[in-house]
Parts: C-alpha cells; sequence; structure tokens
C-alpha cells in the first residue's frame, strides 16, 4: 500500500482520522469560521432543550453534522446527494458511536413537514436551478418558529489578483463547470426577496468574503495550479504561506463589511400564532 493510499484509509476509516480531517476544514475554511461562529449566536439564543431535531442540508464531509450530533438529545439528519459522501458519513457515525439519520437526493425533492427546529444549508443554493422549491422544502420541513442558516456566494464576485478570471476560465475550459454551480451568486437584495417569497422572516445578513479573505481564497485557489505545488510538494505552502493565508482570514472575520463574496443569513419560519 502506497503512503497515498494509507493516508486516504486513515481518513476515511478511523474515527481519529475523519476527526483530525473535518478539524483541518474548520481551520483553513474562512465560511467555517462565519457559520460557526453565527451557529453560536442560534444555539445561545434558544432554551437548551429548544434544538432535538437538525437538518444538515448539503451536509459534505459533515462538519456540522459531527458538531452539532455531540449536543445531547440532539438528533441530525444529513442530506447529501452524493453518495460516496452518504457512506462517508454513515461510516463517520459509526465509528463515533453517533445517532445519525441520512438522507441521499437532492434538497428540492425533500419531503419532510415541520419536522425539524434548525436547519444548515451552506453553498448549497448556488449549485440549484431551482432554488426557490429548495427552499420552499426547507421552510415545509421546519417546524414553526424554526431557524434557517443559509450561506451563498455573493454576486458579482469581486476579484482581487488580476489573473484571476483568466485562471478560472481555464478552470471551466478543463471542464470543472465553476465548482458545479449553476449561477454566480446572489444578491443580498435579491436573495432576501427569495426567502421572503418562500415564507421566511429574515432576522440577520453578514457579508464574508471581504478583500482580505478573497484574497486568501485566490492565493489558495491559484497554488492549486502552480507547477510550484507539483515540483517542491505542499510542505512548503504550510511552511511559508500558510501562516499569513490564516492572517488574512482572521482580518477578514474581525472586520465587519459592507459588501462582500459571500453572504451569510439567519431566517425565521414565522410562528402560527404570528
Amino acid at each position: 500500500m502506497s503512503l497515498k493510499e494509507a493516508l486516504k484509509s486513515f481518513v476515511t476509516d478511523t474515527s481519529l482520522g475523519q476527526g483530525l480531517y473535518r478539524r483541518y476544514v474548520t481551520l483553513t475554511t474562512l465560511t467555517e469560521w462565519y457559520a460557526r461562529d453565527r451557529l453560536k449566536q442560534i444555539l445561545s439564543s434558544l432554551p437548551s432543550d429548544g434544538i432535538t431535531n437538525v437538518l444538515d442540508a448539503g451536509a459534505g464531509f459533515g462538519q456540522y453534522v459531527y458538531l452539532l450530533g455531540q449536543r445531547k438529545g440532539v438528533k441530525v439528519t444529513a442530506l447529501e446527494l452524493n453518495g460516496e459522501r452518504v457512506q462517508s458519513l454513515e461510516k463517520g457515525a459509526r465509528l463515533s458511536g453517533m445517532e445519525l439519520n441520512t438522507i441521499q437526493g437532492r434538497l428540492e425533492d425533500l419531503q419532510d413537514q415541520e419536522q425539524y427546529e434548525l436547519a444548515i444549508c451552506l453553498d448549497v443554493l448556488e449549485h440549484i436551478e431551482q432554488d426557490a422549491e429548495a427552499l420552499a422544502a426547507l421552510h415545509r420541513g421546519l417546524r414553526s418558529g424554526g431557524v434557517l442558516l443559509l450561506g451563498v456566494p455573493a454576486c458579482p464576485q469581486k476579484r482581487i489578483l488580476p489573473f484571476m478570471e483568466t485562471l478560472m476560465d481555464m478552470e471551466h475550459d478543463h471542464g470543472a463547470e465553476g465548482h458545479g454551480h449553476v449561477r454566480e451568486g446572489y444578491t443580498l437584495e435579491g436573495l432576501s426577496a427569495l426567502l421572503q417569497q418562500s415564507g421566511f422572516h429574515i432576522e440577520k445578513t453578514e457579508y464574508s468574503y471581504g478583500w482580505p479573505g478573497a484574497l486568501a481564497y485566490e492565493i489558495f485557489f491559484a497554488l492549486q495550479h502552480s507547477p510550484l505545488v507539483f515540483l517542491l510538494g505542499s510542505w512548503w505552502y504550510f511552511a511559508c504561506l500558510h501562516p499569513w493565508m490564516m492572517a488574512l482570514m482572521w482580518a477578514d472575520r474581525m472586520i465587519p463589511w459592507n459588501n462582500g463574496n459571500g453572504i451569510l443569513v439567519t431566517a425565521r419560519k414565522e410562528s402560527h400564532e404570528g
């Protein structure tokens, strides 16, 4: 077994490996920093027994599945389209002894009704052609007074490095299809209108990825396509550049932005009494 295969097996087949990988994603992804801070605010505003069922719509690698699944009395449902990721989530739940319900399918096809007190949907909506149907499904699945944490890219995306558009066009020409996006993103006004049309009351909006966060993302994206990575290996990135990238991300999180490349929204399904 090669070193690469052994590392992959460690990450996918052991509880420690999966936990370390999720920790790495959390520490190196700015979206995670914003979302986790907002989650803390949401959870602190609710009674300790106020959340028993949570939906992670587009669960990915399960960062929020395991974060929320550790809370006493909370049952998490992970909705994910990718079959391999569903299997990985189920394996991780078994390894950690956590109760987890998984659904493989599209968000817009979700039929759950008034089941969840909290729904998380981060970096998912821009991948869905029928976004209004997806928001309607989230609204339908939430209980009265339930909370939605929604994150999407903003539109238009602002570029910092002058060659980024060319680099992204090259990736698109090679079949990357813009990371599977069906749209570049949303304006805050357009997203707010879409949420309100779906029956949500917007409680808080926030921009992320101002120029420091955008610059960190673009540097990392450019490095992924740089021959230096293949020639020198990734160790030099972590030794030389990663501390500066983390500093840029920290600065982005500390500054309130009037605009940015990301939008984070907290919205609520209004109670029947309201």
